[in-house]
């Protein structure tokens, strides 16, 4: 992330330990981009892709809570010496959305902006009201088009 911690996803269940169901039942790829700096200087963004082999498509249930995936960051090196400038600054990490990518035969793709719970987790801060200031932000059609060149 800023050189010294790491990042990664994971997309496998199988042991999971919630009352959540594994759509991709251990079968699913995927990958991820972290983009630092994303829209200002103290925000960045996670892109996740992941999916399952052709034969493993299907619909979902719309009444059912899935795992989407898991983003670990190895914290090795937030305390003690040789620690990680920056372990102690409060952050805010946000889930804005999950777009669900179906068969075409479903004719929908949504897009899931509302949490069954809370779309975000702390780190070295008990501040619960940032993921109303941390979601997105009114923006012209002009800088939004910047951001994706």
């Amino acid at each position: 992330m800023s050189g010294c911690r790491e990042l990664s996803t994971s997309f496998d269940f199988t042991g999971g330990s919630s009352s959540c169901t594994d759509f991709y039942a251990g079968l699913a790829a995927g990958g991820f981009a972290y983009d630092v700096g994303f829209g200002d200087v103290d925000r960045a963004r996670l892109r996740v892709s992941v999916a399952v082999p052709i034969d493993n498509l299907g619909p979902v249930d719309p009444g059912t809570e899935y795992y989407a995936f898991r983003a670990s960051i190895n914290r090795a090196k937030s305390t003690g010496v040789g620690s990680c400038a920056g372990c102690s600054v409060p952050a805010c990490i946000v889930l804005n959305e999950i777009q669900l990518f179906q068969v075409p035969e479903a004719g929908n793709d949504p897009e899931i902006t509302a949490a069954a719970g809370s779309n975000h987790v702390l780190w070295q801060s008990s501040t619960t009201g940032c993921a109303a200031s941390a979601g997105g932000r009114t923006r012209s059609w002009g800088q939004l088009k910047s951001l994706y060149r």
